[in-house]
């Protein structure tokens, strides 16, 4: 289910084209999502943000994230071989 989740968060991301300087609130990303899946939504984007998949970026207003656009490839290919497995 992790995998499942992370591939749809990234897709959501890339979907509405939050890359590189383009960035949202974390609290914006999990909308969508079930109201259960939060907490592990945001373990999801710490791990991103440590594997370097997303970019974090601490504003006066929060913490918000992005792609990064230097992996947008290797995202595609997470996000296509994970979401065709499951249909939301």
């Amino acid at each position: 289910m992790t995998e499942i989740l992370m591939a749809w968060l990234l897709n959501k991301l890339k979907r509405h084209r939050y890359i590189g300087g383009k960035h949202t609130d974390t609290i914006n990303v999990r909308k969508g999502a079930d109201p259960q899946d939060y907490p592990e939504i945001e373990d999801i984007i710490k791990d991103l943000v440590k594997s370097g998949n997303i970019l974090a970026k601490p504003t006066s207003y929060g913490k918000h994230i992005s792609l990064n656009p230097r992996l947008i490839k290797e995202i595609d290919v997470f996000i296509q071989k994970h979401l065709t497995e499951v249909k939301f």
